[in-house]
Order: structure tokens, then sequence, then C-alpha cells
């Protein structure tokens, strides 16, 4: 049958078929191919940012494990009730004066019985101070000693009013928890 075509029909024989060849290559492989580089390099990225995610968490890790140590180590007081209600008055005592709040009347309250814990209750009755100190107290509070809440406050205009240099002093009453690891 190829004996009885011209050169010219050979050609364009040839010619169809190297084009369908080519085309077929470029459809069944090529773009094959190129779907499956395409698919692998979302994966890559994928897996990149899985991994980033990865060295943060590990990262992070680190800082979350040191806090916590800080956490129970501040929650572990040694000695009986008595002895630990002391030694939270001291802590609660030096955090105040630090922050320019005077305690007057500290006074220990009920002690909670949890599983796990107990909670030590304290009031702070008539305790003399201004707006800044008693935000400065309670910033103090926050940061160095997670295991302590305020309970309840309550501001009074004291009569006479207290007034130190420019600025007004008034009197507060709180009530403060603080939560200890039963030993």
């Amino acid at each position: 049958m190829l004996d009885r075509m011209s050169p010219r029909e050979k050609k364009l024989i040839g010619i169809t078929l190297a084009v369908l060849i080519a085309v077929g290559g470029y459809f069944g492989v090529y773009e094959n191919l190129r779907k499956r580089w395409n698919d692998l390099n979302d994966e890559i990225s994928m897996l990149e940012q899985r991994l980033q995610a990865s060295v943060h968490s590990y990262l992070e890790e680190g800082r979350i494990e040191k806090e916590y140590d800080e956490i129970v180590a501040s929650l572990r007081i040694e000695g009986d009730d008595t002895d630990k209600q002391i030694k939270i008055m001291q802590e609660l005592s030096a955090i105040m004066l630090e922050a320019g709040v005077s305690p007057k009347n500290a006074k220990p309250l009920n002690i909670e019985e949890e599983e796990k814990f107990q909670i030590f209750n304290f009031s702070y009755d008539d305790t003399e101070t201004n707006m800044v100190d008693l935000t400065r107290f309670f910033e103090l509070l926050e940061k160095r000693s997670k295991v302590s809440e305020i309970q309840s406050i309550e501001i009074k205009t004291p009569s006479p009013p207290l007034y130190g240099p420019g600025e007004q002093r008034f009197k507060t009453s709180f009530k403060i928890s603080r939560l200890v690891y039963r030993s």
C-alpha cells in the first residue's frame, strides 16, 4: 500500500503521524505529568505550612512548660494551714507595700477544701490608697501571683477625705483568694 503512494503522500502521512504522536504525547503524557507536578507542589506547600506550625508549637512548648512549672511551684506552700496563711499574707503584704498600698486591717477568712487544692481567703478592710497605687497592686498581683484572685473590692470615700500631695486617697476593702496545692 505504501508502495503505490507518491512521495508527497508519504510525507503528508509522516507529518500527520508525527503531529498525532506529538498531540497524543502532549495530552497523554505531558499534561498528566504537569498535573502530577502541580499536585506535588501543592502538597509540598501544605507540608511546609504544617512544618512551620509544628516548629512554632515546638518553640512555644518550652515557654509554656516553663510557665507551667512556675505556676505549680507557686502553688506549693509547705507547713500546716496556719503556716500557709502566714506565708500567703506575707506575700500579699509585700506586693501591697511595693505598690504603695497600705494594708491596715488584714485577716484570714475561711479555707475552702477542694479535691487537690485548698483555697485560702483573706480580707483587707480600710486599706488606704489612691487609684494609681491600687492599679499597680492589681498589676503586680497579676504578674507575681498567678494563683491569687480578687473576689470583691469596695472603694469608699473616707470622711474626712484623705489627701496626699496633689491626690485624693480613699479607703478600700477587698477579699482575695489564693489557691494552694494540697500537701
